[in-house]
C-alpha cells in the first residue's frame, strides 16, 4: 500500500478517536454553543476526517480506474455506481462533503447546533465510511 494512503488512513483514525473522546465527554449543547475553542476543535477534526475520506475514495477510484469525479461529493457517487457504497449512505457522505465545504471555503456561517449534532449523533457515519473504504483499499 502506498505510504501516502497509509498516512491518510492513520490521520483519519487519529481524528475519529479525538472526536469520539469529545463525544464521550457528554457536553451539553448549551456548553458547546458557549465554547469557541471546542467548536474550533470539532470543526477542524470533522474537516480533516471528511478530507481523508475523500482522499481515500479518490485513491480507490484511481487504482480501480473508475470514472474521474467531477467534484469531491462525486467521489462517493462513483463508489455507489461501482457497488462499494449503498445509495442512501453515499448521500449521507455527500452531505458531510457539503459541511466540509462550508468549513473550508467559508461559504456561510456554520450552524453550530448542526455541528453539535454531527459530533454527538452522526459521526458514526464517518467511522462506517472509514471501515468500508479502508477495507476496499486493502483488497
Amino acid at each position: 500500500m502506498a505510504p501516502d494512503i497509509l498516512a491518510r488512513i492513520a490521520k483519519l483514525e487519529k481524528v475519529l478517536k479525538k472526536l469520539e473522546r469529545l463525544r464521550q465527554r457528554n457536553i451539553s449543547e448549551q456548553e458547546f454553543l458557549k465554547d469557541d475553542d471546542l467548536q474550533d476543535i470539532v470543526e477542524r477534526n470533522l474537516e480533516v476526517a471528511v478530507e481523508a475520506l475523500i482522499n481515500i475514495a479518490n485513491h480507490i477510484i484511481g487504482k480501480k480506474r473508475y470514472r474521474k469525479p467531477e467534484n469531491a461529493a462525486d467521489t462517493f457517487q462513483i463508489l455507489t455506481e461501482e457497488g462499494i457504497l449503498e445509495k442512501d449512505f453515499s448521500h449521507k457522505l455527500q452531505g458531510w462533503v457539503g459541511l466540509r465545504n462550508v468549513i473550508v471555503h467559508i461559504y456561510a456561517e456554520i450552524n453550530l447546533s448542526l455541528l453539535y449534532k454531527a459530533l454527538m449523533n452522526e459521526q458514526d457515519d464517518l467511522r462506517k465510511a472509514a471501515k468500508i473504504l479502508c477495507g476496499e483499499v486493502e483488497k
